[in-house]
């Protein structure tokens, strides 16, 4: 489309309708692909030609808006927009006005503007649907669905987004679509539907041919698997996020990714790694100037100073932020007061910790939140059943403890796949905290096995491991450096069986090494190899995989499972994989050892495929090296005969040219000829230095013994001088 247009527009005698037409088509497409920047000089080229006529300023108005807000310049994009909605109401065209509307309520949006934008989002559905367009009102819908988040509306939302789905199906529209289903998955309380959703959505977008559209989905996607408590595999989805959003000039999505990954780098422990990046990401929040990203700045300031051991100080820093989003923004309180009781409690203020959580929990019973974003919804009921439980209230804890326990499980319960189901379980803080905790007090009153289990004896489904483990053979053949493919295996086994603990170990000869390692926070790689050892010189032997519960003698959620894998291919033992977990949060049986023994076959294979490939290369470039040095000897010994074949009578042109000759052979900065005589003195006959002042002076005569010349030409540092000629 792109390079039609361009083709169209290159002719001078096409019409000014015409290219107009062209343009806005163009424009259109640029957006798609994230070319943002090209896009806003055929919307300001559209202006130019619409002249006087508002038939054809407001399209070039609303072309302009729409770029600007996807380059993140949302005050200006508003502006426009008013423009353009000035122009249609004055005009009779139901089909502009309606146009301009729905442009005027995603400025709005974007502008942070939501009560103006929700009604301006109505409007637009009501306009749309008198002229009988299902697909703008789809995406009138979409726009109210979008605004009820921001609001922290979750029911309207989704009401919303469900009919924008209904409607743009309904209109073929696949980009309104995709739009429709990226919002729904906001309010998907149960994962498995949101990364349903979401993968329909990015259909929805590649069939749209809409590459901003996909990095939307890409940074939704990271979201929900740093939910999951799968952070580094967040990480690495945010990091393309934030490239296709800086190639696209998107500021404000590049800001919004670098604050997620900003927050899943603390969870990981990596506060260098944060600290480093905070820089970078306070100055793009500052010159947004932008109210969503100041707000996670704010929440991510105070977990930063927190992690750095300054818990008071991250306390101020989120007393002060709350009184201005009780004012600014109330919708967000929520996500304020989660982290707050937290630390509340982490210093041992209770009573405190307390008014926060009851606070939160009013805040989620008004707001009705599916999830809370950085914190779900049962991470408050959690907090506020420590609190309780350290002020003595032990029966309210108790009931605060159920209602945290059920939230959880209706994040996960319909979540077929055991290994993110698992690592839901165990890498969030407050699950590996609230797990344990509910097994034991449900057992000590009483409670049912059938419930106090539940959450293990959810049903589980093979289709998406074997679908995942089929992808991941793929992609380790693609991968092309060995530390890529061993951070690669360590996150796909991660994945796969949702262990808490993942050891790869590296065997080359008679040694070990640990080639990368999965660990819980605190704990050391070193005590872990140590105690797996036996482990592994068992599987050095047997070259099978082991599946060993222990201790014995105890109920199956109070065994741990490990796992340990050999890493062989053609018969040769390259390393070795562990994998653990705790029965709180699942057990490890056949399938598990079946799918991991797999998976360290493909990765053998593709390990020893790499090997074999850069030892072939080794071997290529040293033959080639060396073809490369016997040639340049051959040639400056070619050289250096035909001088000599040229200077019968005169020797001083051949020792020049062995000087420059053994320079550049020897990538030498100082070269020389000398002559011994056999009356014992050396004559230097040619001489080139590093610089002019540093050459010795030709022609010299040098009164020095033999063996002592040598000796003392033999010493020079960083030069080559030729063998001496009796």
């Amino acid at each position: 489309m792109i390079d039609a247009a361009t083709a169209a527009l290159a002719h001078p005698a096409v019409a000014p309708g015409e290219r107009f037409g062209l343009l806005d088509r163009r424009a259109e497409a640029l957006i798609a692909e994230g070319r943002f920047a090209d896009a806003l000089l055929d919307a300001e080229a559209m202006r130019a030609l619409a002249g006087d006529a508002p038939a054809l300023q407001i399209p070039a108005l609303m072309r302009q808006a729409l770029v600007l807000m996807r380059l993140s310049q949302n005050r200006r994009a508003l502006g426009v927009a008013e423009e353009a909605m000035a122009l249609a109401e004055a005009g009779s065209d139901p089909v502009q006005r309606a146009a301009a509307v729905l442009c005027l309520a995603e400025a709005q949006l974007r502008a942070a503007a939501h009560d103006e934008a929700l009604a301006s989002a109505r409007r637009a559905a009501d306009l749309y649907q008198a002229l009988g367009d299902a697909g703008g009102e789809g995406r009138a819908h979409w726009l109210l669905a979008f605004t009820c988040t921001r609001l922290s509306r979750n029911a309207d939302s989704r009401q919303a987004a469900q009919r924008a789905v209904a409607l743009c199906r309904q209109a073929g529209d696949s980009y309104g679509l995709a739009n429709a289903l990226n919002v729904l998955s906001f309010s998907c309380s149960d994962i498995q539907e949101r990364l349903e959703v979401l993968r329909q959505a990015g259909q929805a977008f590649e069939r749209a041919g809409h590459l901003y559209g996909r990095m939307a989905v890409l940074g939704n996607l990271s979201l929900t698997f740093a939910e999951l408590g799968l952070w580094r595999h967040a990480c690495r989805l945010g990091a393309l996020c934030m490239a296709v959003s800086e190639r696209c000039g998107a500021t404000l999505n590049q800001v919004l990714e670098m604050g997620a990954v900003l927050k899943w780098q603390l969870d990981l422990g990596d506060l260098a790694g944060a600290r480093k990046r905070w820089a970078v990401y306070d100055a793009l929040v500052d010159a947004l100037d932008e109210p969503v990203t100041r707000n996670d700045r704010a929440l991510f300031g105070a977990e930063l100073t927190a992690a750095g051991g300054d818990i008071d100080g991250a306390i101020r820093q989120l007393r002060r932020f709350l009184r201005q989003v009780r004012t600014d923004n109330p919708g967000f309180e929520l996500y304020v007061q989660i982290p707050l009781a937290r630390l509340l409690l982490q210093r041992g203020d209770a009573a405190a910790a307390l008014r926060a959580t009851r606070r939160g929990i009013a805040c989620l019973q008004q707001r009705g939140f599916a999830r809370t974003g950085f914190g779900q919804s049962q991470d408050i009921w959690w907090w506020h059943s420590r609190a309780l439980a350290a002020l003595g209230r032990h029966e309210a804890a108790w009931a605060a403890l159920q209602q945290a326990h059920a939230r959880m499980l209706v994040s996960v319960r319909n979540v077929p796949d055991e290994g993110l189901r698992r690592s839901f379980l165990n890498k969030l803080p407050v699950h590996r905290a609230l797990v344990p905790a509910w097994l034991a007090e449900a057992q000590r009153r009483g409670i049912a096995e059938d419930q106090r289990l539940e959450h293990l004896r959810l049903p589980s489904s093979l289709a998406d491991p074997f679908r995942r483990l089929v992808d991941s053979g793929l992609r380790l053949n693609a991968l092309r450096s060995e530390a890529a493919l061993l951070e690669f295996l360590i996150d796909e086994v991660t994945e796969l069986s949702g262990a808490e603990h993942v050891l790869l170990v590296l065997q080359q000869g008679a040694r070990r090494t640990v080639a990368g390692a999965l660990m819980p926070g605190g704990e050391e790689v070193g005590a872990l190899m140590a105690a797996v050892t036996p482990w592994l010189d068992e599987a050095a032997d047997s070259r099978e995989p082991r599946l060993r519960h222990g201790p014995e003698g105890v109920a199956a959620e109070h065994q741990r499972s490990c796992l340990v894998a050999p890493l062989v291919a053609q018969g040769e033992l390259l390393g070795y994989l562990y994998a653990d977990i705790e029965g709180a949060f699942g057990r490890f049986g056949d399938t598990d050892r079946d799918l991991l023994t797999m998976l360290c076959g493909q990765a053998a294979v593709a390990l020893a495929n790499l090997r074999h490939a850069g030892s072939l290369e080794a071997q290529v470039a040293a033959r080639t090296a060396d073809l490369r040095e016997a040639l340049e000897r051959q040639t400056a010994t070619a050289a250096v005969l035909s001088v000599i074949s040229a200077s019968v009578s005169d020797a001083r042109p051949v020792f020049e040219a062995i000087v420059h000759k053994c320079r550049a052979l020897f990538q030498v900065t100082d070269a020389g000829v000398a002559v011994l005589r056999e009356d014992g003195l050396v004559h230097l006959e040619a001489h080139v230095g590093e610089t002019e002042a540093s050459s010795r002076v030709v022609g010299a005569y040098y009164p020095v013994p033999y063996a002592k010349s040598m000796q003392y030409l033999a010493s020079r540092p960083g030069r080559c001088w030729s063998s001496p000629m009796s």
